[in-house]
């Protein structure tokens, strides 16, 4: 059995899957605690009673009354079903990406809602080009950044190899949600800079990846139109399960379409009250005419 201090290391968010042997989550939970040194065996007593008396899971009991703290089950929890959260404050990633935290937030239990629609729609296809998902929207503050983030995470939570590349050269915002470096990134590879490190690896985040945007190109559209994008998603496709691709907003210029167009799906972002019913049906019709495979649509209040 490890020491508690081992254990409890453990179940930090920056533990890699090299220190996390599957055979520790196969124990139960009250065993993990109480080796982690969360909890001693006269409370394993208290909860068991408690549990069986209320008809509750060991965790809901031990919470309940006052002998761990929600945080540290959610941490044991994520653990034992290698299901990696954040606590908040923990780390680089901002608040924002709700799915990369607290597990029953409401905003992020949708989100893996859609996640699992867009599993399902994206099995189903029979063609696909690469494993490129576009997150498009007519305007600005409609928000694809959030929803691009927060998949990223989603995705990678269910164990897909994930690549999160901010391609929104206008108005880049990946690099402020996951407090990563933009010095250099996707403008370097387009312009044909062999730059192994751009790409950016979450060890608290298991199976995340990011590429941020990187210095802003002069012409910003350019880079899209030839062959260096696609081809960079067809190498990426053979490395990661999902690559998620935050794009700029289609008002502002030709390059939401071109990505669109070279993705193997795409997902519309929309906001309520904000977003016109003209302007994605509009929007929806150049995306077609372009190549397009739209696989859904997301309505979000955020």
């Amino acid at each position: 059995m490890n020491s508690p201090a081992r254990t409890a290391d453990l179940l930090t968010p920056e533990a890699t899957d090299e220190d996390l042997p599957s055979l520790e989550r196969n124990r139960r939970i009250g065993d993990i605690l109480l080796d982690a040194g969360l909890i001693d065996t006269k409370a394993i007593d208290r909860i068991l009673a408690h549990a069986q008396r209320k008809d509750q899971k060991f965790g809901e009991s031990a919470v309940q009354l006052g002998l761990l703290g929600r945080e540290d089950l959610q941490r044991v929890l994520a653990y034992q079903f290698d299901y990696r959260v954040m606590t908040p404050g923990s780390g680089r990633v901002g608040a924002e990406v709700v799915a990369a935290f607290e597990g029953t937030d409401k905003v992020a239990e949708d989100l893996r809602e859609l996640r699992n629609q867009i599993l399902l729609k994206w099995k189903a296809l029979e063609q696909r080009t690469n494993n490129a998902l576009a997150i498009l929207s007519p305007g600005r503050g409609e928000g694809r950044s959030f929803l691009a983030a927060n998949l990223a995470v989603a995705f990678s939570q269910v164990g897909r190899r994930t690549l999160l590349i901010d391609a929104d050269f206008r108005h880049p915002r990946q690099h402020e949600l996951f407090g990563i470096p933009n010095q250099v990134g996707l403008s370097a590879l387009l312009a044909g800079r062999t730059v192994a490190y751009g790409v950016q690896q979450f060890t608290a985040l298991r199976g995340l990846s990011v590429l941020p945007c990187g210095g802003i190109p002069p012409n910003r559209s350019s880079g899209f139109g030839g062959d260096a994008f696609p081809e960079l998603l067809a190498i990426f496709s053979k490395v990661y399960d999902v690559v998620v691709v935050d794009t700029p907003a289609a008002e502002a210029g030709g390059e939401a379409l071109m990505i669109a167009a070279q993705s193997g799906g795409c997902l519309l972002a929309m906001r309520q009250g904000q977003t016109s019913y003209r302007s994605v049906q509009d929007f929806a019709r150049k995306a077609g005419a372009a190549g397009a495979t739209l696989i859904g649509s997301n309505l979000g209040e955020f």
